[in-house]
């Protein structure tokens, strides 16, 4: 989990210039949230939250290191709630293959647990 925080950190700070706690508070997270994250890893709730508020944050590279940083070429900013259609439609894009993502390192563990029995 080390490398999701490392990531989430690297995406704070290059593309929002904002503190972790700053970041917590605008993703509606607990203070902490982001420190917690390096030993229990983030829940869905969390992963929830962030992808809310950064619907360009490429969620296949926050979660596995798989990908760009941004859904699109472009800094990404807080998005405002003035086009929540669209932010919708990015946020569901994200979690499609962030799906795929889980789906293939879910098989791989298993492969791998077969391997040792």
């Amino acid at each position: 989990m080390e490398d999701f925080k490392n990531r989430l950190l690297e995406y704070i700070e290059s593309q929002l210039g904002v503190s972790q706690r700053e970041f917590e508070k605008r993703c509606g997270l607990a203070q902490g949230t982001i420190t917690s994250i390096k030993i229990k890893g983030p829940s869905v709730d969390v992963l929830m939250k962030i992808s809310n508020t950064c619907p360009n944050l490429n969620l296949n590279w926050l979660v596995a290191g798989r990908g760009s940083m941004l859904m699109k070429e472009q800094r990404n900013q807080i998005t405002p709630q003035n086009d929540i259609h669209h932010n919708q439609q990015v946020v569901i894009a994200n979690w499609e293959g962030l799906k795929d993502v889980l789906e293939e390192v879910i098989k791989e563990k298993c492969q791998k647990s077969a391997n040792v029995l």
